[in-house]
């Protein structure tokens, strides 16, 4: 499963975020955004789970739409968003 693909609960959403995603960043940044997740929800018991795959998503995305597009940017950014609890994460610090 990639970056791009994790984010939506439909067809018709994941089409216009994978359009979104891809015109605001250059392929570079979409692969250091996949690499990341698959990294961080790789080593958790639950990494699996859509719902913490989402948070990490969204926490990589706020990263980057912060200007912030480095793969240790973005694996800080999904691993401090797993430090508080769900209500708590929206995005990062």
């Amino acid at each position: 499963m990639d970056f791009l693909r994790i984010r939506s609960t439909s067809r018709e959403r994941h089409l216009a975020e994978t359009v979104m995603i891809e015109d605001d960043f250059d392929s570079r940044t979409v692969a250091n955004m996949t690499v990341a997740l698959e990294r961080i929800c790789g080593t958790l018991p639950d990494g699996e789970d859509h719902a913490v795959r989402a948070r990490v998503a969204e926490a990589i995305l706020t990263c980057a739409r912060e200007g912030r597009r480095t793969l240790g940017d973005f694996e800080a950014a999904g691993r401090r968003v797993l430090r508080r609890p769900p209500e708590e994460a929206p995005g990062t610090d």
